[in-house]
């Protein structure tokens, strides 16, 4: 039983992973002009903006991939679906991203919605996995 959940949590770190991956490049956005400026030259300086909200996009879809993957190799239920009901939030912040990506104040509320999706994912796969153990 204790290697069991021990799998699931490491398991659990590959979407939350994607998620963290996904507050770290959105947050490159509003830095984009002074970060250019001073030589900064993270991926979005060196990627642009304009491309680099396809990684974006590619980065929140792949934490639900993963969700999806884990489920069908039977590493973890398929209970583990409710953690899709935080996909909304996702799917907010991609939306506003993808027309405020040069807003400084515009891709704030796409912040706050990735970080929004990353806890209410977390909780619900916990959640999951938890309820999984009598069902």
């Amino acid at each position: 039983m204790s290697g069991y959940l021990d799998n699931t949590a490491f398991l659990l770190g590959i979407p939350q992973g994607f998620f963290i991956t996904g507050v770290i490049w959105i947050n490159q956005f509003p830095d984009f002009e002074a970060d250019r400026k001073a030589g900064k030259n993270n991926l979005v300086v060196r990627l642009k903006p304009a491309v680099s909200r396809y990684f974006y996009f590619a980065i929140m879809l792949m934490a639900y991939g993963s969700i999806v993957l884990m489920i069908f190799l039977g590493k973890i239920s398929s209970l583990s679906l409710i953690s899709f009901l935080s996909f909304p939030l996702a799917y907010k912040a991609m939306r506003i991203l993808w027309h405020e990506y040069l807003s400084v104040d515009g891709i704030v509320p796409a912040q706050a919605a990735t970080i929004q999706a990353l806890i209410a994912n977390g909780l619900l796969l916990s959640l999951a996995i938890g309820f999984g153990r009598y069902f």
